[in-house]
């Protein structure tokens, strides 16, 4: 079995074959679970990626009723500075979908980091 390597032409197209990735295996999972978990990463990388699946090709596929959204990481800033991995996230994906608040996951920065590290350890622990 070999490696499959699939090169794209530029950024847009990358991020168009990432939403394809996700959205394919969110709904092979969706069919034999009840909840699909994503972690996102921060970052201007991964931005293209967010606003794609946001965009009007993509944003009514996703079965966003049943998708959990977690962070991989977050800057130590409050949610609605220019530098929070949550404020792009909000910006190029949240605002544009139709997910239950109770599906977003974010990384609470409004406490103490030893409490903020402590409540999303609870989070996830409880969730899964």
């Amino acid at each position: 079995m070999g490696l499959e390597i699939n090169i794209s032409e530029n950024y847009p197209d990358l991020c168009e074959k990432v939403t394809r990735e996700i959205l394919t295996l969110s709904n092979q999972k969706l069919k034999t679970q009840k909840r699909f978990t994503l972690v996102l990463s921060g970052g201007s990388t991964p931005k293209g990626v967010y606003q794609c699946m946001a965009s009007a090709a993509f944003r009514k596929k996703f079965q966003w009723d049943k998708m959990h959204l977690f962070w991989s990481d977050e800057r130590w800033v409050a949610h609605d500075d220019p530098k929070s991995n949550f404020r792009m996230v909000s910006a190029a994906l949240l605002a544009k979908i139709k997910i239950p608040p109770a599906n977003v996951h974010p990384i609470h920065t409004d406490v103490s980091l030893k409490d903020s590290a402590r409540g999303y350890e609870q989070d996830i622990a409880g969730f899964f």
